[in-house]
């Protein structure tokens, strides 16, 4: 392992309940699904996915079709929740960045490591 490097991995299978094989009219699909990650840099993580699929069987080749469309939008159900979950985050660190920015008494006050451009500097009237 290099230094500084993660790793982290995600399992996810389907489980049959009860209340729900009571219910013939749904099919349901099989799975089981790995999710390997490993940190590349400091800001970036791979993603490995591995997993099988168990379509119901069926003569309808729409039925099967869907349920291939339902089971790849699951899979990447996860890669796209962590997306999501990064923008909340940016958009967290910009209103938190807008409101102490807002909060200022002087230009001078400011303790920005970096200048980002398109910014404002807020002054309060004293």
């Amino acid at each position: 392992m290099i230094a500084g490097r993660r790793f982290g991995f995600q399992l996810i299978k389907s489980v049959e309940t009860e209340d729900r094989a009571s219910d013939a009219s749904v099919r349901r699909v099989n799975m089981s699904v790995c999710y390997l990650y490993c940190q590349t840099a400091s800001d970036a993580v791979d993603v490995f996915i591995r997993g099988i699929v168990e379509l119901p069987r069926s003569t309808k080749p729409r039925r099967r079709q869907d349920a291939i469309d339902a089971a790849g939008d699951y899979i990447l159900a996860t890669i796209h929740g962590r997306e999501c979950q990064r923008m909340k985050t940016i958009a967290t660190l910009i209103e938190r960045s807008k409101t102490e920015r807002e909060s200022l008494k002087y230009v001078g006050a400011c303790h920005c490591s970096k200048i980002v451009r398109g910014l404002e500097k807020v002054v309060r009237p004293a």
